[in-house]
């Protein structure tokens, strides 16, 4: 006997929503214990940076990555390579490097970004 299971309602309406909420909660849950236990929040971080000592601190580390040179060199001397090169060396001038560097630099100082 086959018998045909029955379809019915397979999923209901907000059941995407639920979960779309469950997953971005865990995204946006802040793993940092120093935070959870002085009940604070990202926000922390913000005011440290207006401190006199950590501010200056701070700024000279990221301005001591983002001045340096740097160049995009060719894997070997293929011609395919050099042009790869250029072309990535050209990307990263076009979308501002040094700019992307900068910013990415305050995930050391918060452990996210």
């Amino acid at each position: 006997m086959n018998k045909k299971p029955n379809l019915g309602e397979i999923a209901q309406a907000d059941h995407g929503i639920l979960m779309s909420k469950a997953y971005t909660h865990m995204l946006m849950e802040n793993p940092d214990s120093v935070l959870k236990q002085r009940g604070r929040d990202m926000r922390l971080y913000d005011e440290l940076l207006w401190d006199d000592q950590v501010k200056p601190c701070f700024q000279q580390r990221r301005l001591a990555v983002t001045q340096s040179e740097w160049d995009v060199e060719p894997a070997s001397e293929s011609s395919e390579d050099k042009a790869e090169a250029a072309f990535i060396k050209e990307q990263l001038q076009n979308h501002r490097f040094d700019d992307i560097a900068d910013k990415m630099l305050f995930s050391v100082f918060t452990g996210m970004q």
